[in-house]
C-alpha cells in the first residue's frame, strides 16, 4: 500500500513539474521585458513557469517592479496557452461590464489589442489583461491604481507587437 502511494504521489509530482514537448519556454520572454516600468526597476529575478500536463501546456513569466522607499508596485504577466488560467479566465470576461461603487470591469482596447480593465476602487489596485493574440496575454497589475488612465499609460510602455510576435 504504501508503495502505491509513493507512486502515486511521484506520478503527481512530474504531472505537475514536467516541461517540455508542448510547452512553450518562458526562458526566451525574459529578454522582452522591460528594465523600467512606470519609472520603476525591475525586483530580483523573474519567474517563470512551463507547464505541459495531460496534453494541455502553458507558459507563464512573471517580473515585478518597485523600489523600496516607493509605495507603488507593478507586475507584468506573459501568458501563453489556451489551457492557462489566465487566458480561461480573459476568455470568460472579454465581453463584461460591470460597474460597483468598489468594482469596474470592462473591455476595451490598448492600440490593436482587446484588453479587460479591472479596478478595485476600495483597495486602490487593478490590472489590465491585454490579448496579444488567440491564447497569449500582457497582464499589467499595480497599485495603487485609481483610474482606467493609469494602466494604459503603463501599457504604453510595454512592447507589445514584439510580446505579440513571439509569445505564439
Amino acid at each position: 500500500m504504501r508503495i502505491i502511494g509513493i507512486g502515486i504521489a511521484a506520478g503527481f509530482l512530474a504531472l505537475f513539474l514536467a516541461t517540455g514537448v508542448g510547452a512553450a519556454d518562458y526562458q526566451t520572454w525574459v529578454p522582452l521585458l522591460p528594465e523600467t516600468l512606470g519609472g520603476l526597476p525591475r525586483m530580483d529575478q523573474p519567474e517563470g513557469l512551463n507547464m505541459d500536463a495531460s496534453g494541455q501546456s502553458w507558459s507563464s513569466l512573471i517580473q515585478e517592479y518597485a523600489r523600496q522607499e516607493a509605495d507603488r508596485f507593478l507586475s507584468l504577466t506573459l501568458v501563453s496557452g489556451d489551457a492557462a488560467p489566465e487566458a480561461q479566465m480573459f476568455q470568460a470576461m472579454s465581453q463584461m461590464t460591470m460597474e460597483t461603487s468598489d468594482q469596474v470591469i470592462r473591455s476595451l482596447r490598448v492600440g490593436e489589442y482587446p484588453a479587460l480593465l479591472q479596478l478595485d476602487k476600495a483597495n486602490l489596485s487593478g490590472s489590465l489583461i491585454i490579448s496579444v493574440g488567440p491564447h497569449s496575454l500582457v497582464i499589467l497589475q499595480g497599485e495603487p491604481m485609481t483610474a482606467e488612465a493609469d494602466l494604459t499609460a503603463l501599457a504604453g510602455e510595454i512592447p507589445l507587437q514584439k510580446m505579440a510576435a513571439v509569445l505564439k
